[in-house]
């Protein structure tokens, strides 16, 4: 079953303005609203409960790659590849994004990365593929550190990294890769990051080529890493000063808000300057006390549980668009096929073929996530529809249904008993229970 998990609640001045939760190396974010962007002034926006920014260094360190830190990070860092929406399709590369459409060849061995032109930082001085190549060499010599590192991928299946010109980089890779597979999860991650004014191994010392060997890489991470930690200092420092998105740091409290203002010096498309004076992202650390000042107007955009979607006519009364924040999100059950007890059960096709007739989904949307909940039927969504989703994987095979359930298992030979299934025909045949599974042996 896919959860929107939660539903926004935004003022119509902000209607528009900002996208949902994001998490590094993609995003999940939430559909137009339909409002009327407004010119000028502050929008307050409250962050789902329980997520704190505390990160702005755009590579993730263990333990800070949370959504919302990918989120603000995203609006002073503009991503090389994101997943966004453009004409309907789910595609990462779009008017928010430096990289333009990747180009795999030699067998899907090679992928050509261009960049879009006439991006600047906000010092003046060009984006280019060196501040990709910065990047690139700092999370391969301190994979380690890096959060989205695992064995096998991003940076190590890159054998050879190429700057073709200021514009183009080239990945040789270690082998053939889908290439909807590694756009998506490998070239996602990649950053530029400012190397004119971050490739330097202490606080105040000459900027250079540091990057380029790994002694110098792990220098220059560790002092970015340094000031990363130093959470209270991120308005004041002037390392985060240089950005190249819409919008600049204004300000960064120890609590976890943040404060930003539009970028006078963004030269992206036009279509993602900022509309408002200032954004400021408000943390709670509950859904109830983020609810309780939804509920009093104090702020312009918010979240609300699924189990006060009841009161959503409250929430239009003040103002507030309700609008539901849909994530490509799912619940399921892990059977454990190697239970001692149960994994023999497991292990029959129709067993579990009966189960999944048990499972109803639609009563649980509408009690558990009070009709903001979907069922799904498998790990490719069926809403919001993805261009991955099969035909056959379009219609539910298994629904909710007693009795098939039942059938399917007297058809291989159980018999219910006081309530209970029990297996009457023990065996491997076709009309039988099936292997490891004995003779009265219950299924419950």
């Amino acid at each position: 079953m896919r959860s929107f998990r939660s539903t926004a609640a935004a003022a119509l001045v902000l209607a528009a303005a900002l996208t949902g939760c994001t998490h590094e190396g993609g995003s999940i974010a939430m559909g137009p609203t339909g409002g009327t962007p407004v010119e000028g002034g502050t929008a307050t926006m409250a962050l789902p409960p329980a997520a704190t920014p505390n990160w702005i260094f755009p590579i993730g360190a263990p333990g800070y790659g949370a959504s919302y830190n990918y989120g603000i990070q995203t609006l002073l860092f503009m991503p090389v590849y994101d997943a966004v929406q453009l004409k309907g399709e789910l595609t990462t590369h779009g008017p928010s994004t430096l990289g333009l459409e990747p180009k795999y060849s030699d067998g899907n061995k090679t992928v050509t990365v261009p960049l879009r032109e006439g991006v600047m930082w906000s010092d003046g001085k060009p984006v280019t593929s060196r501040d990709l190549e910065f990047w690139f060499n700092l999370v391969k010599a301190n994979k380690a550190d890096w959060g989205s590192y695992s064995v096998g991928t991003m940076p190590d299946n890159v054998k050879r990294f190429e700057v073709v010109d200021d514009h183009t980089v080239r990945l040789h890779l270690d082998r053939a890769y889908n290439p909807d597979w590694f756009t998506a999860n490998q070239l996602t991650l990649m950053r530029a990051l400012p190397q004119h004014s971050w490739d330097a191994t202490t606080g105040g010392g000459r900027v250079g080529d540091h990057d380029r060997t790994t002694k110098g890489a792990k220098a220059v991470f560790a002092r970015l890493t340094r000031h990363a930690k130093s959470l209270g200092s991120y308005g004041s420092d002037p390392l985060w000063r240089t950005v190249n998105g819409p919008w600049k740091l204004a300000g960064w409290r120890d609590s976890g808000q943040v404060t930003i203002v539009p970028n006078e010096k963004f030269t992206g498309p036009d279509s993602e300057r900022p509309h408002l004076d200032k954004v400021v992202f408000k943390p709670f650390t509950t859904a109830d006390s983020e609810y309780n000042v939804l509920r009093s107007g104090g702020v312009d955009y918010g979240y609300i549980p699924p189990s006060v979607m009841a009161q959503k006519a409250k929430f239009e009364d003040k103002g507030y668009r309700v609008d539901p924040w849909e994530g490509w999100a799912a619940t399921y059950i892990v059977y454990n096929f190697n239970s001692t007890h149960a994994g023999p059960l497991m292990s029959q096709l129709y067993i579990r073929q009966a189960m999944q007739h048990l499972v109803d989904q639609k009563a649980m949307s509408d009690v558990i996530w009070q009709g903001s909940a979907t069922p799904t039927l498998g790990p490719v969504p069926v809403t919001p529809k993805s261009q991955y989703l099969s035909p056959y994987m379009a219609k539910n095979q298994y629904p909710f249904s007693v009795r098939t359930a039942r059938e399917l298992l007297s058809a291989h030979g159980w018999k219910t008993r006081d309530g209970i299934a029990r297996c009457a025909r023990p065996g491997t045949g076709d009309d039988e229970c099936g292997p490891g599974i004995e003779e009265n042996a219950p299924w419950r």
